[in-house]
């Protein structure tokens, strides 16, 4: 440390007076230490920061994944029953868990009863399923480009224009609600 009051170089760090000038130099060392540990303080501080950023930035992204993989899943769970019966597949069948191990006597009884579990849940599956679909109407349309949306077939176009008593079938008003059925 140097002596603030007469400039003297490399004075002994653990005398409290200056050699030269006899200047008490306790209140200096406190007003230095004072500083360095300011100093100190702000860099934890600015460091602090740094990383709060980084952390946000970090979960600000994996937000928008999570967002963009559930948004994907919630398409595919709507989209699934709709490609299924537009490709003219049947609907897997519903997954079953095993039944536990019984003993011989009651395992009649216990099947018996899995059985008819099981077709209350494929009943269900099946009162839930979709047999009509609401298209909203958009300028350009008509009933043959709706045919081939849903059917890929024009002649289509023709059966949802009766189903919904379309009075003109090269009209159709924009914004109107046809209903379409899948048989």
């Amino acid at each position: 440390m140097d002596c603030p009051v007469c400039q003297h170089k490399n004075v002994n760090p653990l005398q409290m007076h200056c050699p030269v000038c006899n200047a008490d130099l306790t209140a200096f060392r406190m007003v230095d230490q004072i500083e360095e540990e300011y100093i100190e303080a702000i860099k934890n501080r600015v460091t602090l920061e740094g990383e709060l950023a980084r952390s946000r930035q970090e979960h600000t992204l994996n937000l928008q994944k999570n967002r963009r993989r559930a948004n994907r899943l919630v398409l595919l769970l709507l989209c699934l029953p709709f490609l299924q019966l537009l490709c003219g597949k049947r609907p897997l069948p519903p997954v079953v868990e095993a039944a536990p191990v019984v003993s011989a006597p009651d395992s009649s009884a216990f099947y018996q009863q899995q059985w008819q579990q099981a077709n209350r849940q494929i009943q269900s599956l099946e009162a839930q399923k979709v047999k009509t679909v609401r298209y909203v109407i958009r300028k350009g349309d008509n009933l043959e480009s709706i045919g081939r949306l849903f059917f890929n077939d024009w002649k289509a176009g023709y059966q949802i224009g009766r189903d919904n008593k379309v009075p003109n079938e090269y009209q159709l008003p924009i914004g109107d609600t046809l209903y379409i059925n899948f048989r």
